[in-house]
């Protein structure tokens, strides 16, 4: 009993430490990413963002609960089966990110409004599988690695004098890496044995997600 309290307290501070280590970072990136591109450049990148991830919560919304809740309770079987349920949704998060774009005049930017959709959207059952597998350093790993890159390729970017594009870049790239690193790690884990897509698993985690879609869209308004 004593194990599995001191093991609780340690996966709660590595979630911690994962959900602090994107908020300073990403506090650091706009601040300092602000003041080398500009207002304008800010304002163009925000739109794009605000586009895609209000297509990323309107699909997966709920997923990262649903997707904690069978890997703890199946393991590495619902791998593929998440994977796929998790491809679907962020091409339904595309394409509803297409009309919100355009509908805001920047259509000539909907290749990134697209790309950041759907990496978002990938990102959240990958990395929310290592919390349901308790690799909860894991999962700090992951997500620290995305924060890291967003940051670094966002300063890096706006150095180099490309304006709007630094900001979008770096918020691409956070996903991006995130999900690589996930991927990887869960890769290991599994020992290259991955199961067919069963339609079971992926009934259950649609069922899941959509159970949970209502109160985690409530907490976003």
């Amino acid at each position: 009993m004593e194990k599995r309290v001191e093991d609780t307290v340690a996966g709660g501070t590595w979630i911690f430490l994962g959900n602090l280590t994107v908020s300073l970072t990403g506090f650091v990136f706009w601040v300092v990413v602000a003041k080398l591109v500009g207002a304008e450049s800010i304002g163009i990148a925000s739109v794009v963002v605000s586009s895609a991830s209000i297509a990323a919560t309107l699909t997966s919304a709920g997923m990262n609960l649903a997707v904690i809740r069978e890997f703890a309770a199946k393991g590495h079987q619902v791998f593929t089966s998440t994977l796929l349920l998790a491809v679907l949704a962020g091409c339904l998060a595309s394409s509803i990110s297409l009309p919100l774009i355009g509908g805001l005049g920047y259509s000539h930017l909907a290749t990134y409004t697209v790309s950041l959709a759907f990496l978002t959207v990938i990102s959240v059952p990958l990395t929310s599988s290592l919390i349901g597998l308790e690799r909860f350093r894991e999962y700090f790993t992951a997500v620290a690695a995305g924060s890291i890159a967003k940051l670094s390729m966002g300063v890096a970017l706006a150095l180099l004098g490309l304006g709007f594009l630094a900001p979008l870049i770096g918020y691409i790239a956070y996903p991006l890496t995130a999900s690589i690193t996930a991927l990887a790690i869960l890769t290991t884990l599994t020992g290259m044995r991955l199961a067919y897509p069963s339609r079971e698993d992926l009934k259950s985690l649609a069922v899941l997600t959509l159970s949970n879609h209502p109160y985690m869209i409530s907490n976003q308004l």
